[in-house]
């Protein structure tokens, strides 16, 4: 996931999505109201961090990346 590095703010060593938008009825998207909840079952191998909503540009931002490897298994 990524390129080898925990999401530390930069999207260019993070991978990313940007823009995220909630669809709360049909043909109705609309910003995330409230913070995502992030689940990593793996926090050694990887993670994720919740920007929230950054501007038109990025709006509603997920970084997540990690080290790869053997991760335990």
């Amino acid at each position: 996931m990524g390129f080898g590095y925990f999401p530390d703010g930069s999207p260019v060593r993070s991978g990313y999505f940007r823009n995220i938008q909630v669809m709360y009825s049909l043909n109705n998207l609309t910003d995330p109201a409230y913070a995502m909840k992030i689940f990593e079952d793996q926090p050694t191998c990887y993670k994720m961090n919740d920007y929230g909503f950054l501007g038109k540009l990025l709006g509603y931002l997920v970084l997540y990346g990690g080290t790869g490897g053997a991760c335990g298994n």
